[in-house]
């Protein structure tokens, strides 16, 4: 039998990453007495095959080896040891700026050292072995990347519990030591415009001071001293931004999950001056439990952000709550979802690319991550459950964000008690890239010069072809010295002091000529040139000839 750890809220859990009986533990004794492939609901489907396939899977590569099955969005998950104990937070951005997508794990705690393990991603898809960046404070416990200073770098900050520090990235991709902005109890933190002037701020809550903190970015690359609001918060906070109330400026929502506080949601409706309105609270749909969890996105495809937060325990309790922002204003209860046991990290993000956003839930301690999809006009569906990281899993342990650089965003998790990081990667199928539009047109004028005598004409041809593969569309100019007059004929022409051709639906591989009669009126040269102005032309460098002819 493997041995027991201790899980969240005090649990005796059989280790997630031995178990190999046909039985599904829990924290209250067997889930279900079934075989891998004998369970009943979709969900517990997805999890006994990537559990089934887990023993295939490398720990080097962002790609599992052993595949996701038909239809199921996350491959089973790819586990990078980081040779820490206390893994606290996850981010996923570019922090080296070459271009692919690295993990940033945070760690430490009262007694240790607190810093950054950074797992550099590799051409091919590898992870290199965690680089060590040390930070002050009491662990590094919530991590957002974002640009800083405007130099388009993904820069680090970072809540330490005790202030928030910056980690900027240099010209040449390393990165600098730590700034620290004072912030006594600083433990979640999210970046968004909270203010309305366009720049990403700061927004931090610490642990049971009841007050959130706005860092406005200056503009001048650092940020201002924090702006302090009055929040019923606790402990085990946690924090999202988005667009509540439907008025395109970004709100807070902030969860309090200590104690069963009440109330344990509040949102801050961001002004039309940049300050946040005072909180407007809601409690949870059944009372005497925890808030774990909370998230802030449009799942129901309407355009506006509702606010879903994971509460209770084990099932039957373990649910998520729908909030959306009523005519009236404040949070009413949209409906409520069962989910797997301990959702303890909630996002949302559009996992199956039909344009509404979904709700990805990290299961604490059950080596699991679920998705509920969103539904058009509706509270999201019926959860899917995938393989994920073991270990306790904080309301900051998950980010998801495109790992593997094919544009669709796959999940991360970071947990507890020396279990490093996991990267489940998105199965669904990127869209195919629009088709950029190919008119490349070639245009010839012949003959390139020449000679003639006053009031003599000379014939020239203007040949426009479609060497692109969409037909052409746009108009050729042909323009002509002071001293010869121009007639065309060939396509429809108007004629001022220039000869503007139209070129309609030119089909690719065709080619229109444009039969050009030069008059000359006196004495001199110069130059005849004809231009094509076609619409989505990719290759421009032939659209272009001239020719030069001279009178005497």
């Amino acid at each position: 039998m493997p041995e027991p750890w201790t899980g969240p809220d005090g649990f005796s859990v059989m280790s997630p990453t031995n178990r190999s009986t046909s039985a599904a533990h829990g924290p209250n004794g067997p889930l279900a007495a079934c075989a891998i492939g004998g369970c009943a609901t979709t969900g517990e489907a997805h999890m006994r095959r990537s559990l089934a396939a887990l023993a295939a899977v490398t720990v080097l590569g962002v790609s599992a080896s052993a595949g996701a099955a038909p239809g199921e969005v996350f491959s089973p998950p790819a586990i990078y040891p980081v040779g820490i104990s206390s893994e606290k937070a996850v981010a996923v951005g570019d922090v080296n700026g070459d271009g692919l997508a690295d993990v940033v794990v945070g760690y430490g705690d009262y007694a240790g050292s607190s810093g950054l393990k950074i797992a550099y991603q590799q051409p091919g898809g590898t992870m290199a072995y965690a680089v060590d960046h040390p930070v002050a404070g009491a662990g590094a416990r919530s991590i957002e990347i974002l640009d800083v200073d405007g130099d388009g770098r993904d820069d680090i900050a970072v809540a330490t519990r005790t202030r928030v520090e910056l980690v900027m990235q240099q010209a040449d991709g390393s990165l600098s030591a730590g700034t620290q902005i004072p912030l006594p109890r600083a433990e979640v933190l999210r970046a968004g415009d909270v203010t309305g002037d366009g720049l990403t701020d700061l927004v931090v809550v610490g642990w049971g001071e009841g007050q959130l903190h706005v860092l406005a970015a200056d503009g001048a690359g650092g940020f201002e001293s924090p702006v302090t609001y009055s929040v019923p918060l606790g402990g085990w906070n946690d924090l999202d931004i988005g667009d509540v109330d439907g008025d395109g400026l970004l709100d807070v929502v902030a969860m309090s999950g200590q104690m069963y506080n009440v109330p344990s949601l509040s949102v801050l409706i961001q002004a039309d001056d940049g300050t946040l309105e005072p909180p407007s609270s809601a409690l949870l749909p059944v009372a005497s439990t925890n808030a774990r969890a909370v998230g802030a996105g449009d799942v129901d495809g309407d355009g506006v952000a509702e606010v879903v937060v994971g509460y209770g325990g084990n099932r039957p309790a373990s649910n998520l709550g729908v909030y959306e922002w009523s005519a009236s204003g404040g949070l009413v209860v949209a409906g409520t979802i069962p989910t797997y046991d301990l959702p303890g990290s909630i996002e949302i993000a559009d996992v199956d690319l039909d344009g509404i956003g979904d709700v990805v839930v990290a299961h604490s301690g059950w080596s699991s991550v679920s998705v509920h999809t969103g539904v058009e006009g509706s509270i999201p569906g019926a959860m899917d459950r995938y393989a994920f990281i073991s270990g306790n899993i904080s309301a900051s342990g998950m980010d998801v964000a495109d790992v593997d650089g094919d544009g669709v965003p796959d999940a991360v998790g970071a947990g507890a008690a020396g279990r490093g990081f996991a990267v489940v990667v998105n199965q669904t199928e990127p869209p195919s890239p629009t088709p950029q539009p190919d008119a490349a047109t070639a245009v010839q004028l012949q003959p390139r010069n020449g000679r003639v005598s006053v009031g003599q004409m000379l014939g020239a041809t203007v040949t426009v072809t479609n060497e692109g593969t969409d037909p052409a569309t746009g108009q050729v100019v042909i323009t002509v010295p002071d001293n010869l007059e121009l007639w065309v004929a060939g396509a429809p022409c108007t004629q001022t002091e220039q000869v503007v051709c139209a070129i309609e639906g030119l089909e690719p591989g065709k080619s229109v000529d444009l039969r050009v009669a030069y008059t000359a009126t006196s004495r001199g040269s110069g130059p005849v040139t004809a231009t094509a102005e076609i619409a989505d032309d990719v290759d421009q460098s032939n659209d272009r000839s001239a020719a030069t002819f001279w009178v005497r």
